[in-house]
């Protein structure tokens, strides 16, 4: 899983890994990313769900939301390189699908815990999408994105800011995927031995590290 560090903690190794298919009851196979920015999250579309992030209906939402959330507990083991009680699925967030770089904000909701709703964007959510978009080759350095919220219409501004060259292999949740290493906005590194199942396996991908600013 590639791996990024946040400009509010230097300390923190927010990472992700793309393209999981899972098993969603009542509403079929979808496609998620899982990304850490302090806690772990599930990203999708709405659309993949047959809903609108803008038009449906909140409760729509986070029932989709929190099926989804659910369905990845069951189908993936998640695991933390520092610590163990970091482990585990916080929520899901459904976007718009609008990752490709644009001067429009992009909108999504953060169902989170006990189906609660993040009235933000969600700080380490869109920690977590920026590091996808760029990974995706959706947005280059120094291009922001900005981050509404579907349920409040508040606005969160981020962007990745600087890249250099380190990348390992390390295993990840399952199968294979593509990962890299990421640092900080002060080129802060962090060495992990992988997270996921034990006994997957990665590629190696181009050498890329991501900083992020502008939060």
């Amino acid at each position: 899983l590639p791996w990024l560090r946040t400009v509010l903690d230097p300390h923190l190794p927010p990472f992700f890994c793309s393209g999981l298919a899972i098993d969603v009851p009542g509403h079929g196979k979808v496609v998620v990313d899982i990304g850490y920015g302090g806690t772990f999250y599930a990203f999708l579309s709405a659309e993949q769900l047959g809903l609108d992030v803008c038009s449906s209906k909140t409760r729509d939402l986070v029932s989709a939301a929190s099926a989804v959330t659910e369905a990845v507990k069951k189908q993936f083991k998640l695991h933390h390189p520092e610590s163990e009680d970091l482990a585990f699925l916080y929520g899901t967030i459904l976007t718009d699908g609008k990752d490709a770089f644009s001067e429009e904000p992009t909108t999504n909701i953060c169902v989170f815990a006990d189906e609660q709703v993040d009235r933000s964007p969600t700080g380490s959510g869109v920690t977590a999408r920026i590091a996808l978009q760029y990974h995706k080759g959706l947005i280059q350095l120094d291009q922001s994105r900005t981050f509404r919220s579907s349920t409040t219409g508040s606005l969160f501004t981020g962007k990745a800011v600087k890249a250099s060259g380190l990348c390992w292999a390390f295993p990840c949740l399952k199968g294979c995927w593509k990962c890299a290493q990421w640092g900080s906005r002060k080129a802060f590194l962090f060495l992990g031995k992988g997270v996921g199942k034990e006994g997957g396996a990665c590629r190696s991908c181009p050498p890329t590290n991501l900083a992020l600013g502008g939060f």
